[in-house]
């Protein structure tokens, strides 16, 4: 609720919930953004990898995914009885509380003697090693991977744990396998985002806001270009440069709008 409160302001004054509810702290200067209120087209390339750099998936993973479904097209509802949200709420509340009983510091070691963790930590310093000597900033897609499927894998076994009812220290190799399979899964799609970042998917990207707009243009004799890039969740820029390009459409600068109609 903070963070959707907090969108888009440059000054922030807020309490340190860490520490102290009732002190406040001024943080001045800021350009906090909401990560689930944008897109990969809207967000750019320029302020991904400056996000990516300052952790963007230190402390959540990203999945990329290009095919839309035609049923995610359409408003979503969440329907989910109250009796099961309070259901599950429970469960990660009584786990949280059987962490902090009896948890004690997990280390990479418990982890060495898995193939399947070894072969994963190989391939990710292996792709690492080779971002990294061809100075490729999408490197840092790679930096955390391990860091990350390791608590992946910690909170796998304490769950396992918290089944059994008790704490053991040795990492079952059924958490480990259930971990790395989860982060191959996560990383399998990076190669189709960064193709995507670097442009290489633009003709699929011209398709949508041409037909976009002669959609728009089949009923009135003219629309917004503000009603194309909001529709499509694109910048302004994009979508005036792609449709600059076509003769077919005539772009005419107003006082209040940019407005588009067929030439």
């Amino acid at each position: 609720e903070a963070i959707i409160d907090l969108y888009g302001t440059k000054n922030l004054t807020i309490p340190t919930f860490k520490n102290n509810k009732n002190k406040k702290s001024i943080i001045e200067n800021t350009d906090l953004f909401f990560y689930g209120d944008t897109n990969l087209e809207y967000l750019g390339i320029k302020q991904f990898f400056t996000h990516l750099k300052g952790g963007l998936l230190n402390r959540a993973l990203l999945v990329y995914n290009n095919n839309i479904r035609p049923y995610e097209l359409e408003p979503r509802t969440y329907t989910i009885p109250k009796s099961k949200i309070n259901q599950y709420n429970t469960l990660a509340k009584d786990i949280m509380d059987f962490s902090k009983r009896e948890v004690k510091p997990l280390r990479e070691e418990l982890l060495k003697d898995n193939v399947a963790f070894d072969d994963f930590s190989r391939d990710i310093h292996t792709k690492l090693s080779k971002l990294t000597g061809k100075k490729d900033p999408f490197k840092e897609l790679y930096v955390r991977v391990k860091q990350n499927i390791k608590y992946i894998i910690f909170t796998l076994h304490l769950i396992e744990c918290f089944e059994k009812g008790y704490y053991c220290d040795e990492i079952s190799n059924t958490a480990i396998d259930k971990g790395v399979e989860y982060a191959y899964y996560l990383i399998s799609s990076y190669d189709e985002l960064i193709k995507a970042i670097n442009g290489q998917n633009t003709s699929k990207q011209e398709d949508r806001i041409v037909n976009k707009a002669k959609d728009l243009l089949k009923d009135k004799p003219q629309c917004s270009l503000r009603d194309i890039y909001r529709a499509l969740g694109l910048k302004k820029s994009l979508v005036k440069s792609i449709l600059s390009k076509y003769d077919e459409f005539k772009i005419i600068d107003t006082d209040r709008q940019t407005i588009v109609k067929f030439s």
